[in-house]
């Protein structure tokens, strides 16, 4: 996951400690979000693929005289 650190929190107000402690919240939830997305995306692309696979098994002979 995507970690973000200041150098240095001893010199920041606690108004900015506590903005940047909401900000890494922040990031590290939508960090979590697109790799949630990428993951459902990739399982729905293999079973698209699959089914695809098993429709050309099925038909395959009949469509192979069609040309693109």
């Amino acid at each position: 996951m995507l970690q973000l650190y200041a150098r240095n929190l001893s010199i920041m107000k606690p108004s900015h400690y506590r903005a940047f402690k909401d900000l890494r919240k922040e990031i590290n939830h939508l960090d979590s979000a697109i790799i949630l997305l990428l993951y459902f995306g990739i399982v729905i692309l293999i079973y698209v693929l699959i089914i695809l696979y098993k429709y050309q098994l099925s038909y395959g002979s009949e469509i192979r005289f069609i040309r693109f």
